[in-house]
C-alpha cells in the first residue's frame, strides 16, 4: 500500500487503484499513519473526533469508523486487512504491515541528509535532501483543519524549509549557482518575507551575472 500525505490525502492499495474513504475514516486513518509509533487509548482517539458526543457514542463513532475502514481495506487488497491492529483498550497501526508512506520516507531523507551535511559529506547530504524536498508535495493533508494536523503540518513545513536552506547553501559551496538560486526561490515561495533569502538570492545572480535579476530581486524584497 501506498500512501501520501503531502498535498491531498491519497491512499492506493495497489498499482493505480486510488481507494476513496469516507471522510471520517479518512482523518482517523491519516491520524493513526501520522502517529504510527503509538498506541492510542480507545477513549482518547474517542474524545479526539467526537468532543461534542457523550463518551459512550464517542466510542460507537469509533467503533463504527474502524468498521468502515477495515470493510474499505478487504475490498481493495488482501494484505492490508490487519493494517490496523486493535485491542479493547487500544488502536495501533500494525508495524509488521506493508506500507509506503511519504511522511516516513521524507523524515528519513531528511535526516540522514543533514546528518551528511553536518559531517561534511556534501555529496551525500545533496542527494539525500533532494530526495526528501521531491516527496514535499505541498502541505500536510491539504484540506484537513484538526488541531493534531496543524501542529504536524508545522512540523513538518519547518524541516522541509531547513532541507531547502541546506541544499541553498550546499550547491552554493559547490559552485552551482543555478541549483542554488532554484533552492533560494523555491525557500521565497513558502516564505517571501525571508529578507536574508532575499538578500542571499540577490548576491547568488550577482555572483552569476544576471545584475538585472538581482535588481528586480531587490524590489522585489522591498
Amino acid at each position: 500500500m501506498h500512501v501520501y500525505l503531502f498535498g491531498n490525502f491519497q491512499v492506493y492499495p495497489q498499482a493505480n487503484a486510488e481507494l476513496a474513504l469516507r471522510p471520517t475514516a479518512a482523518r482517523l486513518f491519516a491520524f493513526l499513519l501520522l502517529h504510527r509509533q503509538m498506541a492510542h487509548l480507545r477513549e482518547v482517539v474517542a474524545e479526539t473526533f467526537w468532543e461534542s458526543s457523550d463518551l459512550d457514542r464517542a466510542r460507537r463513532n469509533l467503533n463504527t469508523t474502524l468498521w468502515q475502514l477495515r470493510k474499505a481495506f478487504r475490498q481493495t487488497s488482501d494484505q492490508p486487512a490487519n493494517l490496523i491492529t486493535t485491542t479493547p483498550e487500544q488502536i495501533r497501526l500494525n508495524r509488521d504491515a506493508e506500507l509506503w508512506l511519504d511522511v516516513a520516507l521524507f523524515e528519513e531523507k531528511a535526516k540522514k541528509g543533514l546528518v551528511n551535511a553536518a559531517n561534511g559529506s556534501a555529496l551525500a547530504a545533496i542527494n539525500a535532501l533532494d530526495q526528501a524536498v521531491d516527496l514535499y508535495q505541498g502541505d500536510l493533508l491539504h484540506g484537513f483543519y484538526d488541531p493534531w494536523v496543524l501542529q504536524e503540518r508545522e512540523r513538518l513545513r519547518l524541516i522541509y524549509l531547513r532541507c531547502l536552506r541546506r541544499l541553498m547553501t550546499l550547491h552554493q559551496e559547490q559552485h552551482n549557482l543555478e541549483a542554488s538560486i532554484d533552492y533560494a526561490q523555491r525557500i521565497l515561495l513558502v516564505e517571501p518575507w525571508r529578507e536574508g533569502i532575499h538578500r542571499n538570492l540577490m548576491l547568488l545572480y550577482a555572483d552569476n551575472g544576471r545584475r538585472a535579476k538581482a535588481l528586480t530581486q531587490y524590489h522585489a524584497c522591498r
